[in-house]
């Protein structure tokens, strides 16, 4: 199966997200692929500009359209979390909180640099610092898998070619697929 790197398709003018906060003052982390409190989220556009569909928020939490989201759910099976996103002009969105980790980046095959003890950072030494060139071991991820982070570097937003063609088919704006096998 062929995977792909889910990245927002950068351009001038686009609009972007800030950082997601719950009505009730949280500011959980949705990186770590854990379900999260089914409770109301907000934030705010920064700058505004051309809206799309897919966006990746100032901390890579992927956020689509409620119909695209709806629609997604609907035809894949897909391990993940879909939360509600208010705007600060009133804009509903969906919060794709995904559910699935697997640890199978191919360090033979990535380009990555690791945080190190001169880094200043002894509680982050050892762990991915940077990867500019992903690539996984296939045979380490469940083929079962619509969508996952990477154990390690959960930045990375890791969708299937089955996520990838309905996305395309449904023509959401803003993605963009890297492939992580070529």
């Amino acid at each position: 199966m062929k995977y792909y790197h889910l990245r927002e398709e950068l351009f001038e003018g686009r609009w972007h997200i800030g950082d997601i906060q719950g009505v009730d003052g949280s500011n959980p982390s949705f990186l770590d692929s854990e379900h999260l409190p089914d409770i109301e989220y907000t934030s705010a556009i920064v700058p505004d500009g051309f809206r799309t569909d897919f966006t990746v928020t100032s901390f890579g939490v992927p956020v689509l359209h409620p119909q695209v989201a709806k629609t997604l759910f609907q035809i894949l099976p897909i391990k993940a979390q879909l939360l509600s996103l208010s705007l600060d002009d009133g804009t509903p969105m969906t919060i794709l909180n995904t559910l699935c980790e697997a640890e199978c980046l191919n360090e033979a095959d990535s380009d990555f640099i690791k945080w190190t003890s001169q880094d200043h950072r002894p509680d982050r030494e050892g762990e991915y610092r940077q990867v500019t060139k992903l690539r996984l071991h296939e045979d380490k991820i469940d083929p079962s898998w619509m969508m996952f982070r990477v154990r390690g570097w959960p930045a990375a937003l890791v969708v299937s070619e089955a996520f990838r063609d309905v996305a395309e088919m449904l023509g959401v704006t803003g993605t963009k697929f890297i492939p992580l096998f070529e």
